[in-house]
């Protein structure tokens, strides 16, 4: 039985040996132009002519870092009379008259270098003009995604059409999207939209689309799934700015975006009138954020590190990421998921948390949940448990009617904010939450009152906060005034023009 052929190989862009398929399974042939052009060369240059039929002249184009990584002897095999030229020659009118030959696994391989060039190649063979974009921002829409009804409501004002697209995206469907459309604007939520090998982003660019990502959640745990480091040209807002300073030094672009609200969806008028008013605490959330296990399944947890966390959290130490980062070392943010074993004790610690303060909420008066059945196992003390509630019907009624709504922010972001520090004041609600440095965003003399570090501090806040009295009417009302001033989605939509307009 004849030895079966040895494969080559290489290294992509990130560094991983891959190995290549050979020029008959490899090339795809497209167009019908006279002039014949391959994009890529692959492991046999040599079989080349046979594949195209032995035409008389041809043109390539080869990345460099591919050309370095190939032997003497594959540099001997490429056909003397084919001609190498640089990818500037590659035109919208030349590709669109040409007979392509691309080798498929070019874009995972090299996806910098063959994502812009395929980008022109997909657009010209939809004979694609180049025109002024217009003031249309394409949306990645899920079906049950926050945010976004805020952001289209936000952008309609400053006359920007909002088109909400499907958030997992072919080339194709966007190819032809945008040999329809030139829009001004992308705005994507935690890259939503955009592939991990960037050729997406790609189109998006060759088409004069401005590109904005706005990572609502840990960056680098989104970031974990980009092959190519197509994110490091995309403006970048941040609702956390612990993370500003880690992607810069990656060669990011980020900038600080907090989260914000949309009075249009939480005001005291939001809530039905004569609805009898709920005593107590209450704490809209959930045990866990969805598909936790699977996300976390690589990840390590070290009980030690967790024990020492919830012991200091007790005395008001807050155990974050960062504080996970520096006790693991993780180096080593992106590529590869190496940050998500940091990420794992920074929630496990999230959970213990808030199941400290809920059991103190608990047993300081008549504790609410609005979350899901497991908190049933978490918890010792006695409490209502009500089944989650559409964040854009019944929710904004509940801050409103609650006495104290309770907050306890992630440990996955350590200077973040959640949606509660903006809708629970705009709803005419009461929040105490614990301190974070992420409330630097607000004046320090509302903040203060309405804080606490540990425990024992929060058990003094229910106290004196669970009745009505005139500071507290003073501090609604000057925390309401606060966040329409300053912490709308119109005011965030404002930062991502200016952003794109620098």
């Amino acid at each position: 039985m004849p030895a079966r052929p040895t494969r080559v190989k290489t290294q992509n862009e990130l560094g991983k040996t891959r190995t290549l398929p050979d020029a008959a399974s490899g090339f795809y042939r497209t167009g019908q132009g006279q002039e014949h052009l391959f994009l890529g060369l692959g492991p046999q240059p040599e079989q080349l002519p046979a594949l195209a039929g032995h035409p008389r002249k041809v043109w390539f184009v080869e990345s460099d870092t591919f050309w370095r990584n190939m032997d003497q002897t594959w540099h001997e095999s490429i056909p003397h009379s084919w001609t190498r030229i640089p990818p500037e020659k590659l035109t919208f009118q030349r590709l669109a008259a040409s007979t392509l030959w691309i080798y498929t696994p070019n874009e995972r391989l090299f996806p910098s270098f063959w994502g812009p060039i395929m980008a022109k190649v997909r657009l010209a063979l939809r004979q694609y003009t180049p025109t002024r974009p217009e003031n249309v921002v394409l949306l990645p829409w899920d079906a049950n995604a926050l945010i976004l009804p805020e952001l289209a409501r936000a952008f309609k004002k400053v006359g920007l059409r909002p088109v909400p697209i499907p958030e997992h995206l072919t080339v194709d469907q966007l190819t032809d999207i945008l040999s329809r459309l030139t829009p001004k604007l992308f705005v994507s939520l935690n890259l939503a939209g955009l592939d991990s090998h960037g050729s997406l982003y790609h189109l998006l660019h060759e088409a004069g689309t401005r590109v904005v990502a706005w990572m609502v959640d840990n960056p680098f745990h989104v970031l974990g799934k980009c092959k190519s480091p197509f994110w490091k040209d995309i403006p970048m807002g941040v609702t956390d700015n612990w993370f500003i300073r880690p992607l810069e030094a990656l060669g990011g672009k980020p900038f600080h975006l907090p989260l914000a609200t949309d009075p249009y969806f939480f005001t005291p008028s939001g809530h039905q009138d004569g609805q009898q008013t709920l005593s107590g605490v209450t704490f809209a959330g959930r045990t866990a954020f969805p598909r936790k296990q699977g996300f976390f399944a690589g990840a390590s947890m070290d009980q030690h590190l967790l024990e020492i966390a919830c012991q200091d959290m007790v005395k008001g130490k807050r155990r974050d990421l960062s504080w996970w980062i520096d006790q693991l070392g993780v180096t080593d943010f992106w590529p590869g998921h190496a940050i998500r074993s940091a990420g794992l004790g920074a929630e496990e610690t999230s959970l213990a948390w808030r199941r400290t303060c809920l059991e103190i909420a608990a047993a300081s008066a008549h504790l609410t949940i609005v979350g899901d059945l497991a908190w049933r196992q978490h918890l010792t003390h006695p409490f209502t448990l009500h089944p989650p509630v559409d964040y854009y019907g019944p929710l904004a009624t509940w801050h409103a009617r609650s006495p104290i709504t309770l907050n306890m922010t992630s440990m996955l972001l350590p200077h973040g904010l959640t949606q509660r520090h903006f809708d629970v004041w705009a709803a005419g609600g009461f929040l105490l939450t614990d301190t974070t440095p992420g409330q630097a965003i607000f004046p320090r003399e509302l903040c203060a009152p309405i804080s606490f570090k540990t425990p024992a501090e929060l058990e003094s806040l229910i106290q004196r906060f669970t009745p009505e009295s005139r500071a507290k009417q003073d501090l609604r009302k000057a925390w309401r005034n606060e966040i329409l001033a300053h912490h709308t989605y119109d005011h965030r939509v404002q930062k991502i023009l200016d952003i794109i307009d620098k």
